[in-house]
């Protein structure tokens, strides 16, 4: 059996559409280390017939300071508060080239293009907020957390939204991907 270094986990997230960050980055940066800011592109791929849209998984090549990251998102599910978002996700980086290929030669085409600049903070070393400016679409605060379960990170995410002075009730579950697609076809 071949043993390929992935990473596979359970992601726990929440997002908000914000106006700007200047106040809520002042807040992260009292509380959280700076990792970096970077531009991504990333593109969405799938099968002519949407197979993977429909059934709620997504696979996305993502490029960044010269790195090719392909990503699987499982199925998402959500808290029993129903606030936060999980999916299963796998990623492995790649030789960005040869894996657009391989997507092209198996019958999958890019769906969308998705650019952002993201701005990465860490908290305890198992909380994570990005602040992403998506073009055309807008502003946002992605809080992810790695957590043993749904409480635990549900937890985690009301306190960071707190301390952010964000309302919990005014988080998107939508993805970037149905947002960016929602306002392709309106």
């Amino acid at each position: 059996m071949v043993n390929l270094e992935t990473s596979d986990k359970i992601e726990f997230e929440l997002k908000f559409k914000v106006n700007n960050f200047e106040k809520i980055r002042e807040i992260i940066l009292k509380h959280c280390k700076f990792v970096e800011k970077r531009y991504e592109n990333d593109f969405y791929f799938d099968f002519e017939d949407n197979r993977l849209f429909y059934s709620d998984k997504v696979l996305r090549v993502r490029i960044y300071n010269g790195k090719v990251v392909l990503t699987y998102k499982g199925k998402r599910f959500f808290s029993d508060q129903n606030k936060i978002k999980a999916r299963e996700e796998i990623e492995v980086k790649v030789d960005g080239k040869d894996i657009i290929k391989i997507l092209e030669k198996i019958g999958m085409k890019c769906k969308i293009n998705l650019i952002k600049t993201r701005e990465i903070y860490s908290l305890n070393n198992n909380i994570t907020i990005c602040l992403d400016d998506i073009h055309n679409l807008g502003k946002f605060v992605e809080i992810e957390v790695s957590a043993k379960d749904t409480n635990e990170a549900y937890d985690k995410i009301k306190e960071i939204s707190k301390m952010l002075n964000l309302n919990i009730n005014d988080s998107i579950k939508k993805s970037y991907l149905e947002l960016l697609t929602s306002k392709i076809k309106n």
